[in-house]
């Protein structure tokens, strides 16, 4: 099955083009017993920065480097200037003058994962090419998805229609509102072009990321919720309706709910259901498709390979 950009998540197109580079020598999909897939490092990664985001509120350049050791501790030290090095690379961006992105930092290990090399093994990365990308979908057009830039300005995304073409795409925010566009119900009915969109409410974003549903200091974002793995959200929440809710699960609508019924924990329930189920229709098949295997070993990385660019 062919893959796209959120399947990756959080690797952008720059990261996943130089790894893939690097292991075409490899035959993508074979498994080799006691290795990890691309989701498991991606789950072990994740949890390795949540974890030291959690214990000091925040992630660090300290910490990243004695992530970085850790994983790698027969290589030389991930000193707080090579580090830098990268963050000057744009391969790990940084949230203020100490704090790096704890997604750029799961991302920075997945890239140590998956290249091998001695060196050569960090790319550089255009600032304005997007963290990673989430799929978007809108209620009642199943078939059609898009891949939604992240992170989001407070009210528009921007969208590409779904594309298995593995490629970087550098994105400028809006110089005025007029470059943002709203979707009309109307204009589901055929492909958008990229660019910036206020969206509905009621539109489902998710990833097979579940590092998505952390905020910077660890703690969880209440946009997102964690479901097998991956993570799930409407765009605007606390503005979804029953009604909305019915045109992604049918069975929504046979609540037949009084408006005396109406209150805000039944209909809060009702939209975390539906998400729930929407998210178990789509989730493990991300997973399902990722075709990188390695052989790497419980210890990680080898002695022949370094943290050295």
């Amino acid at each position: 099955m062919a893959l796209s950009l959120p399947s990756y998540a959080p690797l952008n197109g720059s990261w996943i083009g130089h790894i893939d580079r690097y292991r075409s020598r490899y035959v993508l999909g074979e498994y080799e017993e006691g290795g990890f897939t691309f989701n498991e490092a991606r789950s072990r990664a994740t949890q390795c920065i949540i974890e030291a985001v959690q214990k000091a509120r925040g992630l660090t350049t300290a910490a990243l480097s004695d992530i970085l050791m850790t994983l790698s501790p027969a290589g030389p030290e991930a000193s707080r200037d090579l580090l830098w090095r990268w963050k000057r690379r744009g391969a790990v961006r940084y949230e203020d003058s100490e704090r790096p992105n704890l997604h750029s930092a799961v991302a920075l290990i997945l890239g140590r994962y998956f290249h091998r090399a001695a060196k050569g093994w960090c790319p550089s990365i255009d600032p304005d090419e997007p963290l990673l990308w989430c799929w978007v979908e809108f209620p009642g057009h199943l078939t059609t998805r898009y891949m939604g830039a992240y992170p989001f300005l407070s009210d528009a995304v921007y969208l590409l229609p779904e594309t298995t073409d593995i490629h970087t795409v550098r994105i400028r925010p809006p110089a005025t509102e007029a470059q943002i566009r709203a979707v009309q119900a109307s204009q589901q009915e055929t492909p958008l072009e990229p660019g910036w969109y206020r969206l509905p409410a009621a539109t489902l974003l998710y990833s097979p990321y579940e590092g998505l549903s952390y905020q910077q200091d660890g703690s969880l974002d209440p946009c997102w919720v964690r479901v097998d793995g991956g993570c799930v959200r409407f765009w605007r929440n606390d503005d979804v309706t029953l009604d909305d809710l019915s045109r992604w699960q049918p069975q929504v609508s046979r609540l037949e709910l009084l408006p005396e019924q109406l209150i805000p924990d039944v209909v809060q329930a009702a939209r975390v259901l539906s998400l729930h189920l929407l998210a178990f229709e789509r989730i493990p098949t991300e997973r399902g498709i990722i075709p990188w295997q390695t052989s790497m070993q419980e210890e990680t990385l080898s002695e022949r390979d370094t943290c050295m660019t």
